[in-house]
């Protein structure tokens, strides 16, 4: 049995009709998105992965109010239509556009009081501060008002607080843990512990949990960024190598502060000693691209505490040196 292959002439008027057709398809679907007010070529963009991060365009600052300035800013957090900061002289919070609503500030021995806040975290319409000085976290109502504090009899000195799929994950400096806890406060598993061998954490700046539950730490004091899973078996250590980086291999992540996702699934962190913010490649901890421009060309950041970024998609960079919030869009 034997095949042939029939060769047929295109026809000019059926090239016509395919374009005329693609056309019509196009212009309906452009309509259907102008209708359904949708940017098309965003959402195309987010279907196709992306693989490179995207280049943070600067948007505004945040300094204070019109009294005073941010005096030692320790961390971000954003979410709706809120963004708080953590400082020595309180949690400040400010609206979307950067305006100043309201200073979250206990009178001194009342409940709630801060001694040093640092980590924030809204969860159901509460806000959680972290202070370790004060050795608590402390939950407010969107209103300001204390509620309550959170797991006191198994938080010892509470320094970060991310949640994720109804768990709470809080780095206690005491004994350098990392702990995971139920939505009650209850201890579910500790990982990690003191010092510079595998799997062990030096003054750790942040954590952050990933979609596929995996922890990340920026294990600042080791210079380098950990990865775990949920029962605290060690997947990932970037740079790999040594227990303790060599000191061409702290150049790779100097001081790493912050842990945050962009949309595409890009690690940021800030670089404190050296003055700059890393996008990182998630699968192998390769540094993509590295930020250390501020408000314009001619402004430097200047000691990033730490990174932030929000469900928008918004890049928060709380700013020691310059005592400021710097806010871009990814």
């Amino acid at each position: 049995m034997s095949l042939s292959i029939v060769h047929k002439k295109v026809r000019l008027s059926h090239v016509i009709m395919v374009i005329v057709l693609g056309t019509a398809v196009l212009g309906g679907l452009f309509a259907w998105s102008y209708y359904r007010n949708i940017d098309i070529f965003n959402t195309v963009k987010n279907v196709i992965p992306a693989t490179q991060p995207g280049e943070p365009k600067y948007l505004y600052t945040i300094r204070g109010n019109e009294t005073s300035n941010l005096k030692w800013p320790q961390y971000t957090y954003a979410t709706n239509d809120r963004i708080f900061v953590s400082d020595v002289s309180g949690v400040w919070v400010f609206d979307y556009n950067g305006k100043f609503l309201q200073m979250i500030r206990p009178k001194d021995k009342a409940p709630g009081a801060f001694k040093f806040p640092v980590g924030l975290l809204v969860v159901n319409d509460e806000l959680y501060v972290a202070d370790y000085v004060a050795r608590k976290v402390s939950v407010f109502g969107m209103d300001g008002k204390f509620k309550r504090y959170f797991a006191e009899k198994v938080l010892k000195v509470p320094a970060f607080i991310k949640y994720k799929d109804n768990k709470f994950y809080v780095y206690d400096m005491a004994g350098t843990k990392i702990k995971i806890l139920d939505a009650q406060g209850s201890l579910i598993k500790e990982l990690a512990g003191a010092g510079s061998k595998k799997g062990q954490l030096a003054y750790p700046f942040d954590l952050n949990v990933d979609n596929e539950g995996k922890i990340w730490v920026a294990d600042s004091n080791n210079y380098r960024i950990q990865v775990f899973d949920q029962e605290g078996k060690l997947l990932n250590m970037w740079p790999k190598g040594s227990d303790n980086p060599s000191r061409n291999e702290r150049k790779t992540y100097p001081t790493p502060r912050g842990i945050a996702f962009d949309k595409d699934g890009f690690v940021w962190t800030a670089n404190t000693i050296t003055n700059y913010i890393s996008a990182i490649d998630p699968i192998d901890g390769e540094v993509l691209k590295q930020y250390s421009t501020g408000e314009d060309e001619a402004d430097t950041i200047s000691i990033p505490n730490v990174v932030f970024i929000d469900a928008n998609n918004r890049l928060y960079i709380t700013e020691l040196g310059s005592k400021r919030i710097l806010v871009y869009q990814l």
